[in-house]
């Protein structure tokens, strides 16, 4: 993941929308692929949960 975007996440977790229940989405912008992560408030983490290629079936997501 680009350095500056992580960096992004990391710092402002909560600018990024959210997509599924509390599973926030940022889009990377050099290739085309989606980050889905959580925010942990209480131990205040950002959870990856995937990275997923925007090309691909929107279903695979459903399924993780």
């Amino acid at each position: 993941m680009p350095a500056k975007k992580a960096k992004f996440i990391r710092q402002n977790p909560k600018a990024v929308a959210i997509r599924y229940k509390d599973t926030h989405t940022a889009l990377l912008d050099t290739f085309p692929y989606m980050i889905h992560f959580t925010v942990d408030d209480d131990k205040k983490l950002v959870i990856i949960s995937a990275v997923l290629s925007t090309h691909r079936d929107p279903d695979i997501w459903a399924d993780r």
